[in-house]
């Protein structure tokens, strides 16, 4: 039989997986809701539902590495000091016959603080390719002709994803930022909002119901106060989502209101 999750159990993965690590919350579950659940079960559940742990990847520095050996990893320091990341793959993968990727080599070394020595700076007597030449003074088959649309131009419309996750659309309005230019980035959910019900009134924002940035849809779209959606990252709700998401949100303004009636009768 299918294990149903409920919000309590919910809630227990969202904040103790913040605390510790997946295959102790599983154990930790298990014994607290005398279950059987594997620790697979467990990542697709925290996948499922958005939670993160707030931790980097990778292991604690220096944990022992499960993925290499003590003779691997004196291989890496060593010939780290000689060959570049992608040379160093090459050559681990042929003396010890394994499959190992460039990314966990450049995550091995990145989390042990290993150092390969070179600062990236030319040596003393290096003479630059260009030496003696005044540079360019016309037109050659990399120069831009008259008319030329850069590569990267979009039309108004156009659409991009910022660093964060959110969605950007271009739009035909004044850019504050850049003078005479007469379209803008904006991000789409506000701009959305904004052009449906009006200015966001002051102190509040917008916060997505099913935790995904990229759901722009007005239906997935709830104005809540800054202070509640402070209340809600401070005790570990912001990642949730779906009905989990309006339940804390529920919480939050019962939690704020009396807080406030607290203040007014002091």
């Amino acid at each position: 039989m299918k294990f149903k999750y409920s919000q309590e159990h919910l809630l227990f993965l969202c904040l103790g997986y913040k605390e510790i690590r997946t295959r102790e919350l599983t154990k930790e579950f298990n014994k607290e809701f005398r279950s059987d659940q594997t620790e697979t079960a467990i990542r697709s559940v925290l996948r499922l539902h958005r939670f993160r742990c707030g931790r980097k990847p990778g292991f604690v520095k220096g944990e022992r590495s499960v993925l290499f050996t003590e003779g691997q990893i004196a291989f890496i320091k060593e010939q780290y000091k000689t060959y570049s990341r992608n040379e160093l793959t090459v050559e681990f993968n042929k003396k010890f016959k394994t499959e190992i990727r460039v990314s966990q080599i450049v995550s091995f070394v990145h989390n042990q603080g290993i150092n390969c020595g070179r600062d990236g700076h030319f040596g003393k007597g290096h003479v630059s390719w260009n030496k003696g030449t005044k540079g360019l003074t016309s037109a050659n088959s990399g120069s831009f002709t008259k008319g030329t649309v850069p590569p990267n131009w979009q039309p108004v419309g156009s659409e991009r994803i910022t660093k964060d996750g959110y969605v950007e659309v271009k739009i035909n309005e004044p850019n504050p930022y850049v003078p005479g230019q007469m379209t803008r980035w904006k991000l789409k959910h506000l701009y959305l909002w904004i052009k449906e019900n009006g200015p966001l009134p002051k102190g509040h924002m917008l916060t997505f119901l099913d935790g995904d940035k990229e759901n722009c849809e007005p239906d997935n779209l709830m104005l809540i106060t800054r202070a509640v959606n402070a209340y809600l990252n401070r005790n570990g709700y912001g990642d949730l989502a779906g009905e989990l998401k309006l339940s804390a949100i529920a919480i939050a303004k019962v939690a704020q209101k009396a807080s406030q009636l607290k203040k007014e009768a002091a």
